[in-house]
């Protein structure tokens, strides 16, 4: 298990200073085998690409971004779950999610991200810790897990 990938991708609308799921890389750290290099870019572009249909309202992107299996918390069903991020992110004027510190770790079929996302919205400003377990679905990577509160 090794660390950093990227460092920041923003996303979404014009507010965000670089473009939509650009990747800054961060400081020099061990050079991870080349396979997982190349699996570690593409989780940083996948997570990239989610946080810019999120902050596009693309529903259908932004559920494409997560396994068929999908954990959500608080026990809901994927359709529950489904349900309420349509009204949630349906309800909004505008958003925008910025993905920072970006630090990627990968075991096999199965990945972990860590990282602070800024949320902004027309009626909310937060930024928080947030984790992610991804898996590998045949030649790309799928949101498994994402614990609130992480």
């Amino acid at each position: 298990v090794r660390g950093q990938t990227a460092r920041t991708a923003d996303a979404g609308d014009e507010r965000a200073q670089a473009a939509p799921g650009a990747v800054e890389r961060g400081k020099a750290e061990p050079r991870p085998a080349p396979n997982e290099l190349s699996e570690r870019d593409n989780i940083s572009s996948m997570i990239g690409s989610w946080a810019n249909a999120w902050s596009r309202k693309d529903l259908d992107a932004y559920f494409a971004a997560y396994a068929k299996d999908f954990v959500a918390a608080g026990g809901q069903s994927r359709r529950q779950w489904e349900r309420e991020r349509r009204s949630r992110i349906g309800g909004k004027a505008w958003i925008a999610v910025k993905i920072q510190d970006l630090n990627i770790s990968v075991e096999g079929n199965r990945a972990r991200a860590r990282f602070v996302q800024g949320y902004r919205s027309d009626g909310m400003s937060e930024s928080s810790s947030k984790t992610l377990t991804l898996v590998r679905a045949a030649r790309t990577w799928l949101i498994r897990e994402e614990p609130s509160g992480q």
